[in-house]
């Protein structure tokens, strides 16, 4: 009976402190400024031949930051293997009217999959890793489960590895919002390595950040090197993304924007909490531009980072052992979906990110080989939806404009 009261007073304790958070972060809220006024923007890129495509979409861009309740908004636009257009509105930090520009990094969650996907391709043609191999030929010290699992699977969530759970990191009390700093891949392991898989490998589909961490381990174990350090060499160095890496505010400075959380009151938002990524960086945890992102998307439809075959690879929707689709029609790091404009369908790749106080959203349509990335530096309910809904406008544009240029 003492135990069941101590749990009951446990958990009392937890809710009156979650109740203290929430109307703490309640009373401090910010008012975004110029939100229903023009904001001060940057512009890097625009292409003249793009002009009036470009000056449709900036009127869209102005417009996402108003329904985003974002400080600040920034985009960019690939066409044909080129950046066209790249543009920031906004402030990247509220409280001492730093805008954005076109320079500016934002955390970009879960878009890292994508790059992490791309990364194991990569090393899989030039035979450094195996996609169908017992994860455990690389990550020995990984605890045995009921059966395998592979590359293949952990990069489509079908592995059976848990996502984030309940744990005690206020305001939030998740897994996804640790302020600790893992000195390596191996020590984020412990945090879910003993546990039971969800289901048989491949049997059915369930989304995973951790089992983006058990990748990068696998990754680094194959080749020798730190999973940061092989983004690097094989992909962002070859691509020039000089903005592009893990999400580390130390280094990054004033680089870096604010985030903020825009939950409680239209025109305001809130400074997020403070974060530390080391344990996710494949799975959630780098940072980069909008034109980086461009850059990167860019490459794999020019196939500058892979062999067309590898590219189709990832881009293909996995099956589970029914022989039925996942349930996110998700493939190697990638969702696969279909985008509707002007009647027709068109085969979109894409992945959108939410972390603590951003979101981001990448999306490519190979068969008009253009490519769309947004982020900014909030967070509200819905995660990435928002940001993807908002980058779909402008997506549109340039889609009913693929004639007229």
């Amino acid at each position: 009976m003492k135990y069941i009261r101590r749990l009951i007073h446990a958990a009392l304790g937890l809710v009156a402190v979650a109740l203290l958070c929430s109307a703490a972060l309640y009373l401090y809220h910010i008012p975004v400024p110029d939100l229903d006024n023009t904001a001060p923007a940057d512009q890097g890129i625009g292409s003249a031949d793009h002009a009036e495509l470009i000056g449709a979409a900036r009127d869209s861009l102005s417009l996402a930051r108003t329904a985003l309740v974002a400080p600040s908004v920034s985009v960019a636009v690939a066409k044909d293997g080129e950046v066209i257009w790249s543009e920031a509105i906004g402030y990247a930090d509220i409280e001492n009217r730093r805008r954005a520009t076109v320079e500016t990094v934002y955390p970009i969650g879960s878009v890292s999959k994508p790059i992490t996907a791309a990364l194991a391709l990569k090393l899989a043609e030039e035979g450094m890793v195996d996609l169908d191999t017992d994860i455990r030929t690389y990550v020995t010290e990984f605890p045995e489960k009921r059966q395998p699992i592979t590359l293949r699977q952990l990069l489509s969530h079908q592995a059976g590895i848990r996502h984030y759970g309940f744990a005690f990191a206020p305001p939030t009390f998740s897994e996804a919002a640790f302020d600790i700093e893992f000195s390596d891949t191996k020590q984020a392991l412990e945090i879910f390595d003993d546990d039971p898989l969800l289901f048989a490998p491949d049997t059915d589909f369930s989304y995973s950040t951790f089992g983006y961490t058990l990748a990068s381990a696998a990754l680094e174990e194959a080749t020798g090197e730190e999973f940061l350090k092989l983004l690097d060499t094989r992909l962002f160095d070859h691509l020039g993304m000089e903005s592009s890496g893990p999400n580390r505010p130390q280094i990054l400075g004033s680089k870096l924007a604010e985030g903020y959380v825009g939950l409680f009151f239209r025109k305001r938002a809130m400074p997020a909490p403070q974060t530390n990524e080391s344990y996710k960086w494949a799975g959630g945890g780098l940072a980069s531009t909008p034109t980086d992102l461009a850059i990167f998307g860019a490459g794999l439809l020019s196939d500058e980072i892979l062999t067309r075959q590898a590219r189709e690879e990832m881009f293909a929707r996995r099956q589970t052992s029914d022989g039925a689709f996942n349930e996110q029609h998700y493939a190697l790091g990638w969702r696969i979906g279909e985008f509707e404009t002007e009647g027709s369908s068109i085969r979109v790749i894409n992945h959108g990110g939410a972390t603590a106080g951003a979101t981001a959203i990448l999306l490519l349509f190979p068969d008009h080989d253009l490519v769309i990335a947004m982020s900014a530096n909030t967070v509200r309910s819905g995660g990435s939806n928002q940001i993807t809904s908002q980058a779909a406008k402008i997506a549109s544009i340039f889609l009913r404009g693929k004639n007229a240029q």
